[in-house]
């Protein structure tokens, strides 16, 4: 490995850090470099991840329509390049997360279906359902809850579920 692939894993285990630390604006600017350093020597997997982590950063910041581009731009990178297809979803819910701090609930719809329930965390199962019941679609909100419920087997989010119906 040269020189500049040690150093980029350096930032990003730096950016890791700094995003752990809630140090958002320090972790946007070193996150600047890494999507900015030379692409070619990079894995899309990598690619696709430090632009994550740029989102990360920008979504810390409250800059949700700026996290949703770099999402989005990791998340292209994912589609057309990864061999993994399970690596798209984590960064599929973030995009989500952006559309619903934008309130863009129809597209956030779209990516939390877009992934498959074992492989969506409950939050995101729950914030179906209350799209669905938010929209006036009880049939479908009371099944997405139910999901819910048959999956959480006990945990808090039944508590908030059945309140809700």
């Amino acid at each position: 490995r040269n020189m500049e692939a040690q150093q980029v894993d350096a930032v990003r285990d730096e950016v890791e850090e700094l995003l752990k630390e809630g140090l958002y604006r320090s972790a946007w600017t070193l996150c600047s470099f890494l999507t900015s350093s030379n692409q070619k020597s990079k894995t899309v997997d990598n690619q696709a991840y430090d632009w994550a982590l740029f989102g990360d950063a920008a979504f810390g910041l409250e800059r949700w329509s700026q996290a949703r581009g770099y999402y989005d731009r990791g998340l292209s990178l994912l589609q057309s390049g990864s061999k993994d297809a399970k690596s798209i979803y984590p960064l599929a819910l973030r995009v989500a997360d952006c559309a619903l701090k934008l309130n863009d609930g129809e597209a956030a719809m779209e990516l939390m279906r877009s992934v498959p329930f074992d492989h969506r965390p409950l939050r995101h199962s729950l914030e179906i359902a209350r799209l669905y019941e938010k929209w006036g679609k009880k049939k479908h909100a009371i099944m997405a809850y139910q999901e819910v419920l048959d999956r959480s087997r006990g945990r808090r989010y039944v508590v908030e579920a059945s309140l809700a119906l």
